[in-house]
């Protein structure tokens, strides 16, 4: 073999080694980003940010209120309803009626939160001004089945399979 052509040969090897090594890379650390988004349980490392943030007295106060108003909510009596989304998961609601309701309102929590969180704060306003809520509980959150969240892109379909369960019911 021709010393020009080892030379060839070698080169394509080390760059054929290189790209495997440069795409296992990208792979796990795409996989990681990943999880870290979408994944069911918050990354530890996410957790610790979290109380670095609330040093200050001013959110340490708001966390407690809002913990507070959120323990409130758990505990005034609202009605667990469960559905079977569009793809064939179950999604769990919490419903609040109000006796004198002229509307209902549908309350989608976000990202790796819950509904009772998101909404204890406000949920007194909702029921003073006339309003049942449904609390809905997003996919791959909470009590809720699946596996991934999916930031909109089937969570569009389960507020539609939710709008349709109140239509149902009212």
């Amino acid at each position: 073999m021709k010393k020009a052509t080892k030379r060839i040969l070698a080169g394509l090897g080390v760059a054929a080694t290189t790209a495997a090594g440069a795409f296992a890379a990208v792979r796990t650390v795409s996989r990681k980003l990943l999880s870290s988004a979408m994944d069911r349980e918050e990354p530890t490392i996410m957790r610790k940010g979290k109380e670095k943030i609330t040093g200050s007295p001013e959110v340490a106060n708001a966390l407690r209120m809002s913990d507070e108003a959120a323990k409130m909510l758990e505990a005034c009596g609202c009605a667990e309803v469960e559905i079977i989304s569009h793809d064939g998961i179950r999604l769990v609601g919490h419903f609040y009626e109000c006796p004198t309701a002229k509307r209902i309102v549908i309350a989608m929590h976000g990202w790796r939160s819950f509904w009772a969180k998101d909404f204890g704060v406000i949920s007194q306003f909702f029921h003073n001004n006339d309003c049942s809520v449904l609390y809905a509980e997003q996919r791959a959150q909470n009590q809720s089945e699946g596996e991934y969240m999916t930031f909109g892109l089937l969570e569009r379909y389960d507020c539609l399979d939710w709008v349709k369960w109140v239509n149902e019911r009212f």
